[in-house]
């Protein structure tokens, strides 16, 4: 009986198909080991193992004609490679097998032919060789490779054909397998008959002869392709990692189970988690407080149907500081299937502070942190809806300081607006928490407070903020005192919309600043009626300006000991269409507090310095213009103002003369020091106007380069013929005399007055004693000398 030893898979199968046919087989290996671990086993165990099977035929039933497969045949000395699919095949080796076996034995010709058929159709380099390095046998693939012959090869030295750099490295391996009695499987590069390079994996294995040599069959595999292809994917890899690294946004990527499976740098900083912390991690653990819940829906939406997410979350730091990420989550598709996710985060933690940071500047005050209009009108509406649900009141309240410019004035800015600060802290506490106290620039302040059941409750409140702003401030070391006006209006018995009731309350504290200060004023009607006369007035007086209907009457300023003219001052008349001829008293204070004071006054300058200017050359004499300066034309360019009057009407400045209000002297600031300066560089009179009615005026005389001071009409009333008359007087004039300061008086209008004056040392004066404000062609009369013996200086 002819015993046949198979290799191979369907080991089961086979054996039940070969018995049909009579065939006695017998199996190397009956688990179904793969061609490499039987060549591995059989080329590694001791020679002894090996006997039992020496002198039987062996066939490799294999799955592909491969170099394992090969290595397999020649380490069995297999008589016939048969692929496992091909039957009829195997059953024609066995039988050929048996044929042999049964004869004298395989000729050592047909063996060879048998081993050089294994070579020829080999796809990979194969070669054997001794211990001395000569090449026994060699594969038509590793001739190729060298670009040689078969018969080239047999017999020479592995020093004949391999580079310096390779025959170093396959001695040493040879003789580590022929020491060892080992297979031996590295990969390196190997130089071919060109010079190329090419990179090969390498198996060695021993070949234990009957004779006890041991051969080294080598079977090198050329993986060239495959390892560049490693190669440029490691290069693909490290320069996405690179430019992973170098993206500002956290980018990750995450498999089915919702984990990361990569993360850069940015993420790692971005949660203070490492790289290997992070990895394997579920992604919805990075998140905190209800975005943890937020980041598990689109998650588990994202599976359920894979479209891009975009969403908000917030991280907290290991230090504690908490971070809010903006996610985009995108499906990672392969072949139309979902894989994984890919994402990125960016910090907008900085930008939701500065959008909360302007969201709060959009709606408060920057100064004192109230509620500014914006917010106000919100509030407001908001009131006036709950207090209609409610049927109750909602009160307004416009409040605004009494003469707090004189502080900003006096003080400077940043006083004033360290007491508008604390003011605003005091105000915020005499009102409830519901009430809204709001600043609506400036000075003027505006409270809400709803939910009142009768209007009483508005006016204890008023007056506990009066009395709140009574209270004395210190600021910078100093004691303030200030006191305010209050308008107040009421819904729904004054207004039901908003704005009706901000205009009420804003008329009401007209007439309570108009009406006294310190106090509180509730809208009525009648008061509309007065602000739209008001508004009328104002739009007639700007109507009036732009129609010329203003005139300047002169008032003759004269020596008091000579009775000769030596000046005269421009004083304003407003010539109207239908009133007649109206007096300063009558708009002044109206142009004050529109602004229009300051176009009204440019046209003063430049209408007082052309007549001076064509007094002089009709020949009438140079006699000094003096025109009143409002403290509202100081914060405009007054000194342009004058030089273009001077220039336009060639008016020498020694003819031009400015009286200054003690108020546009009171600024902390530069810029009334610097103006003065300039007029004075340009050579005009500088007078302080109704000196000691203002503030602080002995601080103005020896603070500013002035020429003049002129006492004001009311500390010329009263019985000068009495010891106590005129007392505030003469110590203005002793005043000025110490100081070298010209004086003058206005309002003379008895003789007594006139003698005192002179004898005090007053120099010069006006008033109805002498002359009345005359209009221009009656000063010239005057100045011609057609109106009586007057004697001109």
């Amino acid at each position: 009986m002819i015993r046949v030893a198979l290799v191979g898979s369907r080991a089961e199968e086979m054996r039940a198909s070969l018995a049909s046919h009579g065939f006695d087989v017998s199996f190397v290996h009956d688990a179904d080991p793969s061609l490499v671990d039987v060549l591995v086993a059989l080329s590694d165990a001791p020679p002894f193992e090996l006997e039992p099977w020496r002198g039987i035929p062996s066939i490799l039933v294999a799955n592909e004609i491969s170099n394992e497969a090969i290595a397999a045949a020649a380490s069995l000395r297999a008589v016939d490679v048969v692929l496992s699919r091909d039957e009829r095949r195997l059953v024609e080796a066995i039988e050929e097998a048996g044929t042999r076996s049964r004869g004298a034995g395989l000729p050592s010709g047909m063996e060879l032919e048998l081993l050089r058929k294994f070579l020829d159709v080999a796809p990979n380099s194969i070669n054997v060789c001794d211990a001395a390095g000569r090449f026994v046998v060699v594969s038509q693939s590793f001739a190729d490779f060298y670009a040689t012959t078969i018969e080239d090869l047999v017999g020479e030295s592995i020093e004949t054909i391999l580079a310096p750099q390779d025959l170093e490295a396959t001695r040493a391996e040879n003789a580590e397998v022929i020491a060892t009695c080992r297979s031996r499987v590295s990969e390196r590069d190997v130089c071919d008959r060109s010079g190329s390079k090419r990179r090969v994996s390498i198996v060695k294995r021993p070949l234990l002869m009957d004779d006890g040599t041991v051969l080294v069959l080598t079977v090198a595999s050329d993986v060239t392709r495959r390892f560049r292809t490693e190669a440029a994917l490691e290069n693909a890899n490290d320069f996405l990692k690179n430019i992973l690294e170098t993206i500002t946004d956290a980018v990750f990527a995450l498999d089915l189970s919702g984990k990361f499976t990569l993360v850069n740098r940015r993420l790692v900083e971005l949660t203070g988690l490492t790289e290997p912390a992070l990895l394997a991690t579920p992604f919805t653990n990075i998140f905190s407080g209800q975005t943890l819940h937020d980041a598990k829906r689109h998650i588990s939406e994202l599976f359920e149907d894979p479209r891009e997410r975009d969403f908000e979350g917030r991280l907290t730091h290991p230090d504690g500081s908490e971070r809010i990420v903006s996610c985009s989550l995108l499906p990672l598709m392969r072949q139309d299937t979902f894989v994984g996710i890919v994402g990125t985060a960016e910090d907008v933690t900085e930008r939701h502070l500065a959008q909360r940071r302007i969201a709060h500047l959009a709606y408060h005050d920057p100064l004192t942190n109230l509620p500014n209009r914006r917010l106000l009108t919100d509030r407001l509406q908001i009131a006036l809806s709950q207090a209609m649900r409610d049927g109750r009141s909602v009160a307004l309240f416009f409040l605004d300081l009494d003469r707090f410019k004189a502080i900003n004035d006096t003080l400077g800015h940043r006083v004033g607006d360290l007491l508008l600060q604390e003011l605003g802290t005091r105000l915020r506490e005499c009102v409830r928490q519901g009430d809204t106290v709001a600043r609506m620039g400036g000075d003027e302040f505006v409270f809400v407070i709803p939910g009142l059941n009768r209007i009483d409750e508005a006016v204890s409140t008023a007056e506990k903020i009066l009395e709140t702003v009574r209270r004395p401030f210190i600021i910078e070391g100093r004691e303030l005192s200030l006191s305010a006006c209050i308008g107040m209006s009421d819904f729904p018995e004054h207004a039901t919309d908003a704005d009706a009731l901000l205009r009420q309350a804003d008329i009401a504290l007209f007439e309570c600043k108009n009406g006294g200060r310190d106090t509180w004023r509730a809208y009525t009607a009648s008061m509309s009626m007065r602000s739209s006369e008001r508004q009328e007035r104002e739009a007639d007086l700007r109507r009036a300006l732009r129609d010329g209907e203003f005139q300047l009457y002169y008032q003759p300023i004269v020596n008091l000991c000579s009775g000769e003219i030596c000046g005269a001052e421009a004083l304003l008349r407003w010539e109207h269409p239908q009133r007649g001829l109206l007096l300063p008293d009558d708009f002044i204070d109206l142009a004050e507090d529109t602004g229009t004071i300051v176009a009204l006054g440019e046209w003063a300058l430049h209408e007082a310095a052309r007549q001076n200017a064509q007094w002089q050359q009709a020949g009438l004499g140079g006699i000094t213009t003096s025109v009143n300066v409002s403290a509202r034309q100081f914060g405009g360019p007054i000194v342009n103002t004058v030089r273009s009057a001077l220039r336009s009407a060639r008016l020498d400045a020694r003819y031009l003369a400015l009286e200054l209000s003690e108020s546009s002297l009171g600024q902390s600031s530069s810029s009334p020091k610097n103006a003065i300066a300039e007029l004075k560089s340009l050579g005009v009179d500088l007078t302080i106007d109704d000196f000691g009615t203002g503030y602080s005026s002995l601080l103005y005389l020896e603070r500013f380069p002035l020429d003049g001071i002129k006492i004001d009409r009311i500390f010329m009333q009263g019985d000068f013929s009495k010891p106590a008359a005129g007392f505030v007087a003469g110590a203005i004039i002793s005043l000025a005399a110490g100081i070298g300061l010209r004086v003058s008086a206005e309002g003379i209008e008895t003789a007594k007055q006139a003698e005192f004056l002179i004898s005090r040392g007053c120099t010069t004066g006006q008033g109805h004693l002498y002359y009345a404000a005359l209009p221009p062609c009656e000063m010239e009369r005057l100045l011609r000398g057609d109106l009586g013996d007057r004697i001109l200086a």
